[in-house]
């Protein structure tokens, strides 16, 4: 999995990979942090941000994993993720 997101390079619709570890055993991602929290936080915080308007950059986040070749497919989209 760290090598596909990694190889995805730069795309202003998907998270950066910054690194990899193994904790307990257990594999970690490690991601730019984001002040705003995930989604579900943001709108939560912001009402009258335009939800729109992010499910569209979601959208266009998924459009450009699909159409990779071989196509990727995100497992575990939520509001939370």
């Amino acid at each position: 999995e760290d090598s596909v997101w990694h190889s995805l390079g730069h795309h202003s619709r998907v998270v950066e990979l910054v690194g990899y570890a193994v904790v307990d055993g257990s594999p970690c991602f490690i991601s730019p942090w984001s002040k705003n929290g995930d989604m579900y936080q943001y709108l939560k915080k912001n009402p009258d941000a335009d939800g729109r308007t992010l499910i569209r950059d979601v959208a266009e986040g998924l459009l450009y994993l699909h159409t990779r070749d071989p196509p990727i497919v995100h497992a575990k989209i939520k509001g939370v993720s």
